[in-house]
């Protein structure tokens, strides 16, 4: 037999006739309620069981956060005082806080003597400025409630810098003075060349709030900026200083020596250009002249072996001019003998004239090369 209820020790009264090894109840309102189970076997009844359970449903409740201002500029830092309860399954030991958009941080309020009402969180050192914190309480039933607020850190005064290096050449030290309101306070010194991400070097004030810095690194060619802030002992900072800009230039005589690499740079190529121009030339020349000689000496062979080739031809015209003319010295010619003769004669003497004109413009094309 079974029964739930309020009471902590009824008897249960719900009979099933097969034995049953689980059951679901639903519909039971937040609190804390009680089972109460009766056995039976093949010897009869058993006694009566009874088991204490608790139902809750609802998140923690009256939670709220007041969040108070810091003790002073130089101790800016507020307190969230966080209010919560839960009556049915109780407060877990902790809450969870969270800033901005940053972690959950856990935040403990247990004592050795159980948990402490109301909470009281100090927000941790932060960048001056407006900012939202989110509190999330649970129960131990797991029900959570969350509760938000705003506050703002109000800035140090900006430390003042009263000389730096100016006209720095690469290789020169960084070096920096300035004066803060806060001695003995941290000067932090964020350097920053050009597009790159700034470096954050320290150093410290003195008694009077007077400090100087000399940067760790050596300076390099291109632009830096710099900006100056302040750190108190409470972790309070300032805003920084405006940007100083600050252009570092390469010494005189590795700039003139520079010059000089790049001129160089210029005129070598340009003389082996001109080197090789001059080759080219000279080997064009060269060609040029022989082949000039071989073409006059092959015009030179060619003109003669065309002369006595010309002398062979004349040679064996006139032997048949001569023959056709001791025929005719005989006897008279006939018409077609006598045409045949003035051929050669007038053939002969236009091919000589031909030859002799274009040998003349040969030796005259080739006196001009």
């Amino acid at each position: 037999m079974l029964l739930v209820g309020k009471a902590p020790t009824a008897i249960p009264n719900v009979l099933y006739a097969e034995s049953i090894h689980e059951k679901t109840i639903d519909n039971l309102d937040d609190g804390v309620w009680y089972f109460h189970v009766q056995q039976r076997n093949e010897f009869g009844w058993g006694a009566v069981s009874h088991f204490r359970f608790q139902i809750d449903t609802t998140p923690p409740e009256n939670v709220s956060m007041e969040i108070t201002k810091g003790a002073s500029r130089e101790d800016p830092w507020p307190l969230a005082i966080i209010h919560h309860g839960d009556a049915t399954s109780g407060m877990l030991g902790y809450c969870e806080i969270k800033i901005n958009d940053g972690e959950w941080l856990q935040s403990s309020y247990l004592s050795d003597d159980g948990l402490i009402e109301p909470h009281v969180f100090r927000v941790p050192p932060i960048t001056p400025g407006s900012h939202t914190i989110i509190v999330r309480v649970s129960d131990k039933a797991g029900n959570k409630a969350i509760v938000s607020g705003e506050f703002s850190i109000e800035p140090l005064e900006t430390p003042t810098v009263t000389d730096y290096s100016k006209n720095p050449t690469r290789g020169d030290m960084l070096e920096l003075q300035g004066t803060t309101k806060y001695p003995n306070s941290s000067v932090t010194v964020l350097v920053q060349k050009e597009k790159e991400e700034p470096v954050s070097e320290s150093t410290q004030a003195d008694d009077k709030g007077n400090f100087v810095f000399v940067a760790k690194d050596r300076l390099d060619d291109g632009i830096y900026t710099i900006r100056v802030e302040v750190v108190n002992k409470h972790g309070a900072r300032s805003d920084p200083t405006g940007p100083i800009i600050i252009a570092v230039k390469r010494p005189p005589f590795i700039v003139f020596g520079t010059g000089i690499v790049t001129i160089l740079a210029v005129i070598i190529p340009l003389i082996a250009l001109l080197f090789m121009l001059v080759v080219v030339v000279w080997y064009g020349w060269h060609r040029f002249t022989m082949i000039k000689k071989k073409i006059k000496k092959e015009t030179y062979e060619a003109e003669d072996a065309l002369r006595k080739a010309f002398d062979l031809l004349r040679e064996e015209t006139y032997t048949h001019i001569e023959k056709l003319e001791k025929v005719g010295r005989r006897r008279n010619l006939t018409k077609e003998e006598e045409h045949i003769l003035e051929k050669f004669k007038k053939n002969l003497d236009d091919a000589e004239r031909y030859i002799a004109k274009e040998i003349k413009d040969i030796e005259k094309e080739i006196g001009g090369l």
